[in-house]
């Protein structure tokens, strides 16, 4: 495990590497994983983008609650309590549409994820990590989540460069 920290124009951030606990509950917080984190903007909507989920799991409003529900606890555990009310965006930009699912406070809040900058480097972080990272924005800030431990200075530098975009 290791803890990085900087500042990007005066806005602290970390990168934390966790090796993981077997023996904590089912959830990515069991795995390792490494986490890009910064104070939340003022006014910036909630949002969450995951790895590419089935669509039906999430478009039928008679389960799409609950199955949202279990997805967060899962991901985020502390952090899923004020991500509950999110909703599917229903026209992710197609860059990214097969790579990522999109949870947002409102559908106006797509238009923040089809700036070519941002979405080239969010594939390129992708690409390097070998998975889609989750990226979410909650009261306890934004991250950037890769699920495994992140070695090596290129793909650490890759993820504090896209996490400094966001």
């Amino acid at each position: 495990s290791f803890l990085i920290s900087g500042a990007t124009n005066g806005s602290p951030w970390t990168v934390k590497a966790i090796q993981g606990d077997k023996l904590a509950t089912p959830s990515l917080d069991a795995k390792p994983k490494t986490i890009w984190r910064t104070p939340l903007p003022p006014n910036t909507a909630f949002f969450v983008i995951a790895p590419p989920m089935p669509q039906g799991v999430y478009n039928n409003p008679e389960t799409r609650l609950d199955n949202q529900r279990k997805l967060f606890e899962y991901m985020l555990l502390g952090e899923a309590s004020h991500l509950n009310s999110l909703i599917p965006l229903e026209s992710p930009p197609e860059a990214l549409a097969e790579k990522f699912t999109f949870f947002v406070q409102n559908q106006e809040q797509g238009s923040l994820f089809t700036d070519p900058k941002l979405v080239e480097s969010l594939l390129s972080l992708r690409e390097l990590l070998g998975h889609s990272p989750i990226l979410v924005a909650s009261p306890e800030g934004l991250s950037v989540r890769a699920q495994t431990m992140v070695f090596g200075p290129k793909i650490l530098d890759s993820l504090i460069r896209f996490g400094e975009l966001l």
